[in-house]
C-alpha cells in the first residue's frame, strides 16, 4: 500500500530548530582541556550540562554531548575532569564523569564511547532503585599517551563531609541485594600499549578513598602516581602505595585537592585547612627519588608489592609572607585557611627554567582573597623562596559593586568585564595550552575568559555587551550553562527570565537578542522586612498587566534561595521605573502565619487569584536539622496566601487538606507544591503537588502528591485532592497549565504533568471541562508503558512492570513532565518539557496534538539542549507560534511550534 502524507499549512512548520539567545554562563565549570593538536580548540565540563566545546578559543561555544546519554540512573552530564591526549596519531578527548569515563574523537567525527564497565546492578534500597555506574572525577596521563590514569569518586569539588562512599550502591550498602560492585578501587589505568588495552583497577588502591585529584609520570623509566583523596595523599613508586600525606592531613589537619608531579621528580599538593594548626596552602617534596629507589620491584605494577624502609619524604611549605598585590589583604599562608577547592596547576620547568604553578582559589566568605595566583619555583630552592602574586583578583567598589580584575605581562591591572556576574566566591580553573603557557583558560563561577598574555589581553568569552541609551545589553554567545525556572512576557513581548544563579533579566524588545540586568540595590541587610536586601538567586515570576492602574504593569518574581545564599527568600514587585517593593515584608510579623519565618522558606511557584490576592508555594526548613554546610531537611511545605489592601499585604497559610504534618517531628513531611495556577471559568485554584516523604509515625496524616483544587471564596478553604494516587497510577506531578486563547475561552482546558520514577506513571493528563466533574482527568499519552514512544518500566505494589526490567536498556526516570504550555492558538495542542537527571536523548521537547496520529512528536532531537532537560515553558504573546524554552543547563532558547498535523492516508 502506497503512503501518502497530506500537510496542512495553516501555520508555520513546528519542526524548526531551536536558537539560543539570553546571557550565556552560569553554573560551575569543573574542568577544562585543550585539543593536544590544535590550541583553539578547547572543551569543557559543566555540572549540569556535560561538556561545552568552542573551536575559536571562546568566541563561541556548542553543547558536545554526543553519546553521553545513558539509560543508567547516572550524571553524565557531570563532567569532573577532561584530558586532551594523541594516541597513535589520533586526539582523542578523554571524559570523567559521574557515570563513568568516556572518550571521543577530537574531530567529532564519533559520539562519545563509555570505557569503563558497569558494576552489575546494585541498590540503596527496596524503595529507592538505583542502578549506579562508578563515578570518576579525575585523569592524566604520562604525558607520552603510553598510560592513562583516573581516579575513582565524586569528591572532586566536596569536602568530607558530604560523602566518603565513592562507589554509590555498593552491594553492602543493602544487604538484602547481592548483586554490585563489592571492591572500591580509588584509581584505574588505561595502558594504551596493551594488546587489548582497557580500563581497569589499579592494584592496590582499594581503600585509599574517594580521589580528589591525580597525576602520572614516567621519571627514569619508572612510573610514579600521586592522588589525593578524602584520607591524604598517595604516592605509587613502582610497587605498592605509600602514605605520604600523613603529616599534612593527620598532623596538620590539611585536606588536599589537587596533585602534580613534575617530569623532574617533584610532587605539589594544595591544600585548605579543615582544622589543625599548619599552614595550609602549597606544598612541595622537591624530589620524590631517593637511594632506596634500586631496590624497589620494577614496573609493572602487577608484581607483588613489598615492604621496605624508605628515607622519610620532607615536605615543605610553598608560598612567602608577603602581602598579595594590590588589594590583598592576607598571606598565602592565611588564604589557604579560608579556601575552598583550591585548583593547582603546574606547568613544568624545562631545563633550568623554574615551575610554575598556577593556584586558583575559591573563597566564599573573604572574596577579596579569591581569585588565582601565581607563583615560580625553581627546584633547587627552598619552598619559602617562591613569591606569590595575583593574576586574577576582586575588590569593591562601594555601593555593593565587586570587580574583578587580572595583572597581564607586565604586572599591569586591567578589568575584566563581569558582565552580568557581578557576587563573588569564585572558583576558577587555569589550563595551560599544550604549545605555549600564555595562552589559559580560566572560570571565575559562571564567567569564561580566555587570556593570552603575550598579546596581553583577557577576554569574556560567553557574552558580548552594547549600551542602548543609560542601559547596558548582553546576549550569548553561545556558552549557556545557567539554569532558568522562570519566564514572564510584558504585554508587548519583552521577555523576563528568572535564573536560579543569579537572577532575573528582561529583554530590551520581543526578539529576545539581548537582556539587562535585574539587580536588586546591594544592602548587606538579610532581613526578611528590609526591601532591598540582597539576594540575586530567582525562580518563578509573572508579570501582572496594568497592576493598580491602567498604566502600571508590574513584574512580581521571588527571589532568594536559602540553600545556596543563606539569605531570606522574598516575593517582589517591580514596578515600571525600576523600584523594588518587598511584598513580603510583613511576613514575619503576620500571626496568620503558624510562627513561619522568611529566614527558613523557600518560596516556589505563586499564581494570583486578583491584583490584591496571590498564592504561594513555600517549602519550609530549620538550619539546626542541617546535615551539611548547603544542605537542610526538609520539614514542611504548603501554600501562602498574600492579600493586599491599602498598600500592605496580609498574610496566611491556606494548607488545609495538604496533610501538614506536626513540624516538631523532624522526619514528618507533608506534600509539597511544585505548580499553581487560578483557573477563571471554574474559580479554583489548582496545585499540582508531589509527595516529599511517607508519614511512617502516622500513616494517615501521610498524602501522596497528586492534583489538588481549592474555592478562594469559601469561608474555610479546604484542598480536595481532584487526582488521587490512591486509585490511580498518577502519584505525583510537577507541573500544570491552562489554554490562555480568547477571552472567551481562557482556561477551558488544563492539563498537568506527571512524575515518571520509581512510582506511578509519567504522563499528562488533561481536564476538558473545568467547572465540571473534578474527577474527569483523562491521559493524552499511554499510561502503561510508552507515554513518550519510549519504555519507562514503573513499580507499583513492588511488582515491576514490564517485567522482567532490563535495566540494560530502560529509560527509566525520564517522564518527570516538569514544564507545560498550551498553544495560544489551539487548546488541543500543547508542548512539554522533560526532564531527567540523566543526560538522555529522549528528554527535551515534545509536542501532543489531538488529531495527530500518533499524538506525540518528539520536537529537540538533536538540539543543543537536549537531554539536559525543560524546566519551564511559554508562548510570545507578540510573535506568532513562538515559544521560549527555559532549560536546566542550557539556559534559554526560542523556536517555532505551530499546530500543523500531517495525517498519514
Amino acid at each position: 500500500m502506497r503512503i501518502l502524507a497530506l500537510v496542512l499549512l495553516a501555520s508555520p512548520v513546528f519542526s524548526q530548530s531551536a536558537t539560543a539567545t539570553g546571557v550565556g554562563g552560569g553554573g560551575w565549570l569543573h574542568a577544562g582541556a585543550f585539543h593536544p593538536s590544535d590550541d583553539t580548540v578547547v572543551v569543557l565540563g559543566a555540572d549540569v550540562s556535560g561538556v561545552l566545546r568552542t573551536d575559536d578559543f571562546g568566541r563561541s561555544w556548542r553543547a558536545w554531548n554526543e553519546g553521553l546519554a545513558n539509560p543508567h540512573e547516572a550524571n553524565e552530564r557531570y563532567v569532573d575532569d577532561l584530558l586532551g591526549v594523541r594516541l597513535d596519531g589520533v586526539d582523542w578527548f578523554f571524559a570523567a564523569t559521574y557515570g563513568g569515563i568516556h572518550r571521543r574523537r577530537a574531530d567529532g567525527l564519533d559520539e562519545w564511547e563509555r570505557m569503563t564497565p558497569l558494576p552489575e546492578l546494585s541498590f540503596k534500597g527496596t524503595t529507592d532503585f538505583e542502578a549506579k555506574p562508578i563515578p570518576f572525577c579525575c585523569l592524566d596521563d604520562d604525558g607520552k599517551g603510553r598510560l592513562l590514569v583516573a581516579g575513582a569518586g565524586r569528591s572532586r569539588w566536596l569536602s568530607a563531609s558530604y560523602e566518603t562512599d565513592y562507589y554509590p550502591g555498593v552491594a553492602a550498602l543493602d544487604p538484602a541485594w547481592t548483586a554490585g560492585q563489592t571492591t572500591q578501587w580509588t584509581v584505574w589505568r588505561y595502558d594504551t600499549q596493551s594488546r587489548r588495552p582497557a580500563w581497569e583497577p589499579f592494584p592496590g588502591s582499594q581503600g585509599l578513598g574517594a580521589a580528589r585529584d591525580i597525576s602520572v609520570v614516567k621519571l627514569d623509566g619508572k612510573l610514579l602516581v600521586a592522588v589525593a583523596t578524602l584520607n591524604g595523599v598517595y604516592l605509587w613508586r613502582g610497587a605498592g602505595w605509600i602514605d605520604v600525606g600523613e603529616e599534612l592531613h593527620d598532623d596538620l589537619g590539611l585536606s588536599a585537592w589537587s596533585v602534580h608531579l613534575t617530569r623532574r621528580g617533584s610532587l605539589f599538593v594544595g591544600t585548605a585547612r579543615e582544622g589543625g594548626p599548619g599552614s595550609s596552602g602549597v606544598y612541595r617534596i622537591a624530589d620524590v627519588r631517593d637511594e632506596l629507589w634500586g631496590i624497589l620491584p620494577n614496573f609493572p605494577p602487577r608484581a607483588p608489592a613489598v615492604t621496605v624502609q624508605l628515607k622519610p619524604l620532607v615536605w615543605e611549605w610553598v608560598g612567602d609572607t608577603t602581602l598579595m598585590p594590590p588589594v590583598g589583604t592576607k598571606t598565602l599562608e592565611e588564604l589557604g585557611q579560608n579556601a575552598q577547592q583550591p585548583y593547582l596547576t603546574v606547568v613544568d620547568g624545562v631545563g633550568n627554567a623554574p615551575d610554575r604553578l598556577y593556584l586558583g582559589v575559591r573563597s566564599a566568605f573573604t572574596p577579596r582573597n579569591a581569585g588565582v595566583y601565581v607563583g615560580d619555583l625553581d627546584q633547587d630552592e627552598p619552598g619559602d623562596a617562591c613569591t606569590w602574586r595575583h593574576a586574577v583578583y576582586g575588590d569593591f567598589l562601594g555601593a555593593g559593586e565587586f570587580a574583578q580584575y587580572y595583572l597581564d605581562g607586565a604586572g599591569v591591572q586591567k578589568n575584566l568585564d563581569s558582565g552580568w556576574l557581578d557576587y563573588f566566591g569564585s572558583e576558577v580553573l587555569w589550563h595551560p595550552t599544550a604549545s605555549t603557557t600564555e595562552r589559559l583558560v580560566f572560570q571565575l563561577n559562571g564567567r569564561l575568559h580566555t587570556v593570552d598574555l603575550a598579546r596581553d589581553y583577557a577576554r569574556q568569552r560567553y557574552t558580548e555587551s552594547s549600551t542602548v541609551g543609560s542601559e547596558t545589553y548582553w546576549a550569548s554567545t553561545g556558552y549557556n550553562e545557567l539554569s532558568v525556572r522562570g519566564l514572564a512576557f510584558y504585554p508587548d513581548g519583552r521577555l523576563v527570565q528568572s535564573s536560579a544563579d543569579v537572577g532575573s533579566f528582561v529583554s530590551e524588545t520581543d526578539e529576545l537578542a539581548r537582556f539587562r540586568r535585574l539587580a536588586v540595590t546591594y544592602t548587606s541587610a538579610t532581613s526578611s522586612t528590609t526591601d532591598l536586601a540582597w539576594n540575586p538567586a530567582t525562580s518563578f515570576s509573572e508579570i501582572r498587566p496594568a497592576w493598580g492602574s491602567p498604566a502600571e504593569d508590574s513584574l512580581f518574581l521571588n527571589s532568594g534561595d536559602i540553600v545556596q545564599r543563606q539569605s531570606p527568600c522574598k516575593l517582589f514587585r517591580v514596578d515600571p521605573d525600576g523600584d523594588w517593593h518587598n511584598v513580603t515584608s510583613s511576613f514575619d510579623a503576620d500571626p496568620d502565619v503558624g510562627g513561619l519565618k522568611l529566614e527558613f522558606l523557600q518560596l516556589g511557584d505563586f499564581a494570583f487569584v486578583s491584583d490584591d490576592e496571590v498564592w504561594v508555594i513555600y517549602t519550609e526548613f530549620d538550619r539546626s536539622l542541617r546535615t551539611s554546610p548547603t544542605g537542610a531537611k526538609r520539614i514542611g511545605a504548603g501554600v501562602l496566601r498574600g492579600e493586599h489592601s491599602a498598600g500592605s499585604w496580609d498574610w496566611s497559610l491556606v494548607n488545609a487538606g495538604l496533610g501538614v504534618t506536626d513540624a516538631t517531628i523532624p522526619e514528618t513531611r507533608n506534600t509539597q507544591g511544585q505548580a499553581i495556577l487560578y483557573n477563571p471559568p471554574s474559580g479554583r485554584v489548582f496545585l499540582a503537588a508531589r509527595n516529599v516523604k511517607y508519614n511512617e509515625l502516622s500513616p494517615a496524616a501521610s498524602i501522596n502528591g497528586g492534583v489538588f483544587a481549592a474555592d478562594p471564596t469559601a469561608g474555610s478553604i479546604t484542598w480536595e485532592r481532584i487526582v488521587d494516587p490512591d486509585t490511580t497510577n498518577y502519584r505525583d506531578f510537577y507541573s500544570i497549565a491552562q489554554y490562555e486563547g480568547s477571552t472567551g475561552t481562557f482556561g477551558a482546558t488544563i492539563y498537568a504533568g506527571g512524575r515518571g520514577r520509581s512510582t506511578g506513571h509519567g504522563t499528562v493528563l488533561r481536564w476538558a471541562n473545568p467547572g465540571a466533574d473534578y474527577t474527569a482527568w483523562s491521559p493524552i499519552a499511554n499510561d502503561t508503558t510508552t507515554p513518550f514512544d519510549f519504555a519507562v518500566p514503573f513499580s507499583r505494589d513492588a511488582q515491576w512492570s514490564p517485567a522482567p526490567w532490563d535495566a540494560t536498556t530502560a529509560n527509566r526516570k525520564l517522564t518527570d513532565v516538569r514544564a507545560l504550555a498550551v498553544h495560544p492558538g489551539n487548546k488541543d495542542v500543547i508542548v512539554a518539557g522533560l526532564y531527567s537527571p540523566n543526560l538522555n536523548e529522549q528528554v527535551g521537547l515534545w509536542r501532543w496534538h489531538a488529531n495527530q496520529n500518533p499524538p506525540w512528536t518528539h520536537l529537540s532531537p538533536d538540539e543543543a539542549f537536549e537531554g539536559i532537560g525543560v524546566s519551564i515553558l511559554a508562548f510570545s504573546p507578540t510573535v506568532t507560534n513562538r515559544l521560549v524554552l527555559g532549560t536546566n543547563g542550557q539556559e534559554l532558547h526560542y523556536k517555532t511550534v505551530g499546530t500543523q498535523v500531517a495525517i498519514g492516508m
